[in-house]
């Protein structure tokens, strides 16, 4: 998905004959204009909720502390985490989080 959600909302807007940048505008009223982008949201949510490349890893630079949590708490913490990256696996069932030895 190489578009932002807003994007994606834009052109939804855009194809409805309804852009953004005059929904603010007479003769819309600003209840209806905000109809309008929620509904342009929800559509956008619906189609592409749970839409990420799995399989493909994401590396995520700017995390350096990563916390695995459960009922009980947090079960593992790492507060020097390096090279931090990401992936879904098993049709979106399976989280990996691969870490670089960050340990000081």
């Amino acid at each position: 998905m190489s578009e932002s959600f807003d994007q994606m909302v834009n052109r939804v807007l855009e194809y409805n004959r309804t852009p953004r940048r005059h929904l603010f505008e007479y003769p819309y009223r600003a209840d209806d204009s905000r109809e309008l982008i929620r509904n342009a949201e929800e559509l956008v949510w619906s189609l592409t909720k749970g839409v990420e490349k799995v399989d493909t890893i994401h590396e995520r630079p700017l995390v350096d502390r990563v916390e695995v949590i459960d009922d009980r708490g947090r079960v593992y913490t790492n507060m020097w985490a390096t090279g931090v990256s990401t992936a879904l696996q098993d049709d979106g069932k399976t989280l990996k989080v691969f870490l670089k030895d960050g340990a000081k």
